[in-house]
């Protein structure tokens, strides 16, 4: 043991002057700096770097939804539905019961009934006047659009004459080469159809850029009129089902002691929140999200980031209500992206009330497909529900790091 301990014990080397010897560590000093050198040369060129672009949005249903409320007062008596339970329309929902109902109470019901079928009234206007609305807009804008196509034919007339002419200046061109050649024409004359020539190129140049410009405006304007179609289908959708609640409450009026929310449409139950015993306070009792909808998500980018994403991104989705700590994060993928930015003041009041937007930017509204629509509570499948708001990565452009490091808008 003791020479074993002998020959690996090596005694630090001092100097003559008694100072540490370092001169090892100074002639080790060139290929330190060597391989740190290299490593971040490597780094730089080889290690892909994916940008992430981070900003907000939430659900929407592309029928709508179906907010369900109980007059105010009452006491729910019994509970016919859970959470994603299936319900059909007219089905009954939940029955109510009064702790006081007398004559009094009859006449407060009968003077409900008279203010819903005035509400009914007023309901049935509004949706008459909101198609005529729809129909003038998109009268509108397909007048526009017919416009457009008009000027465009008129354009594309005027290119085929200017390439005719084109022509015919090329054949005198050549006609006039020949011709001074032989010394029977002069260079003014030649060059006069060459200079014709060069403005007819331009003047076919701008004519393309004229059909470009007004064949996109075409497309915009193409898109606005999808826009306001979903819009139409969304807002009459929503006050018929309001006219249909109104309908259902007005019959419950007056007719009994007890009374009953029956389904104003067929649709999967969410949001439930009220429970035996619970009294009405104002706020929905439950959502319905109608048969046959997609969910998807609206995703509001400020304009300045729009130059980072396109259609086919992925993304990470963070839901407010189920942290993704817990819940972990859902998938999703950019399947339209608007064609111009939308002003705060123009944005919906979903939007505004929900999301952290700034009131000073422009947005671009994203349209994406979720990957699910459904997430793991307690045991169970929870359906996810329009309005749920979330943040969101998406993830744009996979790059070198040193393609990163030049860019200027990091």
């Amino acid at each position: 043991m003791r020479s074993i301990y002998r020959e690996s014990y090596k005694p630090t080397e001092m100097t003559t002057d008694g100072l540490l010897d370092t001169s090892n560590d100074i002639k080790s000093l060139p290929l330190t700096i060597l391989t740190i050198v290299l490593t971040i040369t490597v780094c730089v060129f080889f290690i892909d770097y994916q940008r992430v672009i981070d900003t907000q949005g939430y659900l929407v249903s592309d029928k709508g939804v179906v907010r369900v409320f109980g007059e105010q007062g009452l006491v729910v008596d019994k509970l016919h539905i859970q959470e994603n339970d299936y319900v059909s329309l007219g089905d009954n929902l939940v029955e109510f019961k009064r702790s006081i109902f007398n004559a009094e109470g009859k006449d407060v019901l009968r003077m409900k009934y008279n203010i819903n079928q005035s509400a009914l009234s007023s309901l049935q206007e509004e949706i008459s006047s909101t198609e005529e609305l729809y129909v003038v807009l998109k009268k509108k804008l397909l007048e526009r659009i017919e416009k457009n196509e008009r000027e465009i034919n008129i354009i594309q007339d005027e290119m085929k004459l200017t390439v005719e002419n084109v022509d015919i200046v090329d054949d005198k061109i050549a006609m006039y080469e020949e011709l001074q050649k032989n010394k029977h024409m002069s260079k003014v004359s030649l060059l006069d159809q060459k200079s014709l020539k060069v403005n007819l190129l331009s003047r076919l140049k701008q004519l393309e850029r004229d059909v470009f410009s007004i064949t996109k405006e075409n497309e915009i304007l193409n898109t606005e009129i999808e826009e306001l179609e979903k819009s139409k289908v969304l807002s009459i959708s929503q006050l018929k089902r309001d006219v249909s609640e109104l309908e259902i409450m007005s019959a419950e009026f007056g007719v009994s002691e007890s009374s009953i929310i029956k389904s104003p449409s067929a649709g999967v139950v969410t949001m439930l929140n009220t429970n035996v015993g619970y009294e009405v306070d104002g706020l929905p009792l439950f959502t319905i999200i109608p048969k046959g909808s997609v969910l998807y998500a609206e995703i509001y980018l400020p304009s300045e980031k729009i130059s980072w994403v396109e259609v086919g991104d992925e993304m990470d989705i963070k839901y407010h209500s189920f942290p993704y700590e817990k819940f972990g994060k859902f998938k999703g993928v950019i399947t339209k992206i608007s064609p111009v930015p939308v002003p705060f003041t123009q944005l919906s009041e979903m939007a505004k009330e929900t999301l952290e937007l700034n009131p000073s930017s422009g947005y671009y509204k994203l349209t994406a497909r979720i990957e699910d629509n459904k997430v793991y509570v307690d045991g169970h499948d929870k359906t996810l529900s329009p309005s749920m708001a979330f943040n969101v990565s998406i993830k744009g452009d996979i790059m070198k790091l040193y393609e990163w490091l030049l860019l200027s808008d990091k």
